[in-house]
């Protein structure tokens, strides 16, 4: 029987919209709502009015007033950020998972109360928008989220608080990164919860979308092994993930998520990066009395400046505005730029070329223009494109696949838009066919996640015929390691337990032996993105072993279920893993200077 996931339908009758399920892809940046629009009968994106038109993509900031009673949230907070910082909240994923307290007006917010007040206004613009359109008065009760899929256990959990926090049916008892269903009769276990990973959400859209013009669906069924490769080039972050495509006659599809390969900085902001700084050094030259650092430095630092040099408002409002200037002459550089041999203009007017002597601003009495040739800005990212090679390369070899095994790739990052990035890509897989086996659509770019999300949820609460619908199987290779810290006379050293690229689930079971000295040694559990490269190992927390008589060490037991939930026995005991606290920059390595 075909798996028709095109046509699922809803009886209207005995349906409400509260029991429908919302797909909430909650990103760093940004967040993008999908629904299922049971009058046309399609997944449709919300939108909503920015600055400018509407838009899918609402700004993660959150701004607080000076009581921290109320907020304001999207792109009305975003405006009144750049004139009160110290009262607004940035990228809330970041702090996930961390021992951290976000401090307003000494009232103090962990990151899942944060992030629940962010669904939770999410979920009231999906109720306005619903109201708006379809002339009725909801009640969102289900969602999808969506997670990166580098998320460990304490990031997910954090991330079902705030689903909690927001109003959201966790459908379950207990806080877990996944509920795991094992299936009847079969040696394999499912995701059953509203946590599916990014580059899953995807593959589920990519589905949708093909099932239109494309047999792939009916090639699967028939027992053909598809491999899908999901290439996510974001503002600071690429992914890479690997993802099997396989058939059962009573499930349906399923989609194991094999691979999950992450490298950071590496992204459109980095492409951004490496023109505003050739364009600032050019301008500089032409101009030495302009001073750079107003529009290079970063938010926190401009703010501390301001207060140093007692800016008043109206000289610290025309700093910001040069700086947009600036951003945005880069940003339309960047998407101009597309055939070999074009050249484009970059122009900033005198007015924002600026310095600030004894309290006012100064202009240069010149513009500034440069052009730059397609060639050379190719030229300038080339490195860029090499790393994003290079991640592809490790995930593949961490699936023990080769490149013509992989049978589409699919794009979802924004910054996969720019042309020298699809032909790149193109050229790494050149077996695919470009548009049919290598899958772009620039309005899929960053809405494909949310939609497949919706996708998910509304086959979960459709009736399905034998053979029909989607599963989201467990196990598969790590994204993490995972290791301790140990004291070796007097000096710390990493010792890797769990290597990233292992299948899981797993348990692993180490001697560790206490110190002579004193105090009982302290060890501390991290994980890591990429094995051997360690400036990526980051901590994650630590537990403190009490003294144990007549014992000549512990046997500590490393333990990774289905859900790649991260458990830790010692001597038989289940031992809590305090948080780390958050920190910019948490490499490991420093503990060891």
């Amino acid at each position: 029987m075909d798996t028709d996931i095109s046509t699922m339908e809803i009886n209207n009758e005995k349906s409400q919209m509260s029991a429908y399920y919302i797909g909430l892809d909650f990103c760093s940046k940004y967040s993008v709502i999908s629904i299922y629009n049971d009058m046309s009968g399609s997944i449709e994106l919300v939108e909503v009015q920015s600055p400018t038109d509407k838009t899918h993509f609402i700004p993660n900031i959150l701004l607080f007033d000076q009581n921290s009673s109320s907020w304001k949230y999207g792109f009305e907070a975003e405006s009144l950020s750049i004139l009160y910082p110290e009262f607004a909240v940035y990228s809330i994923t970041r702090f996930l998972g961390c021992e951290y307290k976000i401090i307003i007006n000494d009232r103090e917010f962990s990151p899942a109360e944060i992030a629940g007040i962010i669904i939770k206004k999410l979920k009231e613009i999906c109720e306005n928008y619903l109201k708006e359109t379809q002339k009725k008065n909801y009640s969102i009760k289900h969602a999808i989220v969506t997670v990166p899929a580098h998320f460990f256990d304490r990031q997910i959990i954090d991330i079902l608080e705030a689903c909690r926090f927001a109003g959201l049916d966790l459908e379950t008892q207990a806080i877990q990164p996944h509920i795991v269903k094992k299936m009847e009769n079969d040696n394999f276990n499912v995701f059953d919860g509203i946590i599916v990973d990014e580059p899953l959400a995807a593959a589920i859209h990519f589905l949708h979308i093909k099932s239109f013009y494309s047999n792939i669906i009916q090639e699967i069924e028939q027992g053909q092994r598809k491999y899908m490769l999901i290439f996510d080039l974001g503002r600071e972050t690429l992914n890479v993930s690997i993802i099997r495509f396989d058939y059962h006659p009573t499930y349906g599809i399923g989609l194991n998520l094999l691979v999950n390969k992450r490298a950071k900085p590496l992204g459109g902001d980095q492409i951004d990066l490496m023109i505003m700084r050739k364009m600032l050094y050019l301008c500089e030259d032409v101009y030495p009395n302009f001073d750079s650092s107003l529009i290079s430095d970063n938010s926190y630092r401009l703010y501390e400046r301001r207060k140093k040099e007692q800016w008043d408002s109206v000289l610290y409002n025309e700093v910001l505005r040069a700086r947009d200037k600036w951003r945005s002459a880069v940003n339309s550089l960047k998407k101009n730029i597309s055939a070999e041999g074009y050249e484009e203009r970059f122009y900033i007017d005198n007015h924002y070329i600026i310095t600030i002597k004894e309290g006012k601003l100064i202009h240069s009495n010149k513009n500034f223009t440069f052009m730059i040739s397609r060639g050379l800005f190719s030229h300038m990212g080339a490195s860029i494109l090499c790393e994003c090679e290079k991640i592809i390369n490790k995930a593949l070899d961490l699936a023990n696949l080769e490149k013509e095994d992989i049978s589409h790739v699919i794009h979802t990052g924004r910054s996969s838009a720019l042309k020298i990035v699809e032909k790149h890509i193109s050229d790494v897989f050149q077996h695919l066919f470009y548009l049919h086996d290598i899958f772009i659509h620039k309005e899929y770019l960053k809405t494909c996640v949310a939609q497949g999300a919706a996708i998910y949820g509304l086959q979960r609460n459709v009736p399905r015929s034998m053979g029909q619908g989607l599963y989201l199987i467990t196990g598969g290779i790590l994204p993490h390691g995972y290791g301790i810290i140990k004291k070796n006379n007097g000096r710390l050293i990493y010792d890797p337990i769990i290597h990233i690229g292992e299948s899981y689930p797993l348990k692993r079971t180490k001697k560790i032996y206490h110190s002579s000295e004193k105090y009982p040694e302290r060890l501390f559990f991290c994980f890591y993105q990429n094995e051997g490269d360690y400036i990526e190992i980051r901590k994650i927390g630590e537990i403190k072993l009490d003294p144990m008589d007549a014992v000549s060490g512990y046997d500590v037991e490393f333990i990774i279920d289905a859900n790649r939930f991260f458990q830790i026995k010692v001597n038989g005991n289940c031992i809590d893993i305090k948080p780390e606290p958050f920190e910019e920059d948490q490499n490991v390595w420093s503990y060891l200077d």
